[in-house]
C-alpha cells in the first residue's frame, strides 16, 4: 500500500471513509505499513466526528466548512473522503472553524501515563 495512495485506500469499501463507523480495513502486508493503518483509521475517526458536528450545525457539504477554515472546498473535500492525509494544521483550522476541539491530547484533562 503506497503512502501517498490516501488513507481511504486502507478501508474495504474505499468509497465508505467517512461515512460509516464500522467499516473494514485491509489488513498489514508489511510491518512498516503499521502506522499509515492506524493514521488512516485515526482520520476516519476524526472525519466520523467532524460530519456529526457539521450535521448538528446544519451544514450540508464541503462549502460549509471550507469558508470558515479558509481552505479550498476541494482540499476539504479530499480530506473528508480519505483521498488525501489530514495535517495538524488542516485539523486544527476545522477544529476553530467547527469551535470544537475534535482530539484531545495526552495529559488533557486527565491523567495519562505517558506524562509521568
Amino acid at each position: 500500500m503506497p503512502r501517498t495512495s490516501g488513507p481511504r485506500t486502507w478501508a474495504t469499501s474505499p468509497f465508505m471513509f467517512g461515512k460509516r463507523r464500522d467499516i473494514e480495513w485491509k489488513p498489514v502486508v508489511h510491518e512498516g505499513q503499521q502506522a499509515d493503518l492506524r493514521a488512516a483509521v485515526l482520520q476516519h475517526q476524526v472525519v466520523m466526528q467532524i460530519r456529526h458536528v457539521m450535521h448538528e450545525r446544519g451544514m450540508t457539504n464541503d462549502a460549509d466548512l471550507a469558508a470558515p477554515t479558509g481552505l479550498s472546498v476541494s482540499q476539504i473535500g479530499r480530506v473528508l473522503r480519505g483521498q488525501s492525509a489530514m495535517t495538524f494544521n488542516t485539523l486544527t483550522a476545522i477544529e476553530v472553524a467547527l469551535r470544537t476541539s475534535l482530539v484531545r491530547p495526552a495529559g488533557a484533562g486527565g491523567s495519562d501515563s505517558t506524562d509521568k
